[in-house]
């Protein structure tokens, strides 16, 4: 089946009378999209966003809509088309992340794959128009922050973390803020960027597995999107695995997260406790 997206209605009464609802179906109706297995999803108050995630096909069957809420996902409207946006996108291209933006009340999409599909773009009007950004690397994902936007990469460049600087909207322009490995393969693949939104003052967590060469995952911290610190390294070596999701703290400040090694893509687990800054 097609992706979804399930709406609660009494969740916070009880959990186990809570019904739910189907609001939002992905692909294009009427054209010969084949199923879209996942999303890439970013929340904020009412606002929450899809962006399809799936298999690269061709202009029509990509996963390319990006889907925006503005009443907690009970109503839904395509605010971006890869296929309608970029005209000159190939059939290796499908949409890799989505956020929003609450200091520029702006929302940011990501897109590859490989240099010829990769490209960045940003909307100020909620995705009436949309604006590329001259940064053409291939990213995986972005957090805004309140001094800056952080990318992490998804490229055969310099792997590692991009930042564009909070100066003004009309300033988009992206500056290297951490080199993971300045080789020429994908050798640093950004997985996740984490912070927990409700909870002034968490740091910001961003996963790298290892890539194209053999190595182990890592795991980089920051506050300010320009100081960073690598929090995490694994003690064995693998390739296109690693630590795939973080999430916390916990109430005792620990981090939990899910790590994928070679053998048998076995999943395992990792705790890490962040020391304040």
């Amino acid at each position: 089946d097609n992706a979804s997206v399930w709406v609660s209605s009494g969740w916070a009464t009880n959990h186990a009378t809570a019904t739910f609802t189907k609001t939002l179906v992905s692909g294009k109706s009427g054209t010969d999209r084949i199923a879209w297995r996942e999303w890439s999803m970013d929340t904020y108050g009412p606002i929450v966003l899809a962006a399809e995630y799936g298999p690269k096909v061709s202009r029509d069957n990509m996963a390319g809509q990006v889907h925006l809420s503005e009443d907690y996902g009970q109503t839904w409207r395509v605010i971006f088309d890869l296929a309608d946006v970029d005209k000159s996108t190939g059939v290796e291209a499908h949409l890799h992340g989505v956020k929003y933006d609450p200091w520029w009340d702006a929302i940011w999409v990501s897109n590859g794959d490989f240099v010829q599909n990769a490209a960045n773009w940003v909307s100020f009007d909620h995705g009436a128009t949309w604006t590329r950004l001259a940064f053409v690397h291939q990213v995986t994902n972005m957090i805004p922050l309140p001094s800056c936007v952080l990318f992490v990469t998804d490229t055969g460049s310099v792997n590692g973390i991009y930042r564009l600087p909070r100066t003004h909207p009309a300033n988009l322009t992206v500056e290297l803020a951490l080199t993971q490995d300045a080789g020429s393969g994908i050798t640093m693949l950004g997985t996740q960027i984490f912070q927990l939104r409700s909870r002034p003052g968490s740091p910001v967590l961003m996963s790298a597995d290892a890539g194209g060469v053999s190595g182990p995952a890592r795991l980089f911290a920051t506050y300010d999107g320009y100081n960073f610190r690598e929090v995490w390294t694994d003690n064995q070596s693998y390739v296109n695995h690693g630590l795939r999701t973080m999430v916390g703290p916990t109430i005792t400040g620990k981090y939990h997260g899910r790590l994928d090694r070679v053998t048998n893509y076995a999943t395992d687990s990792v705790v890490i406790t962040l020391a304040p800054a």
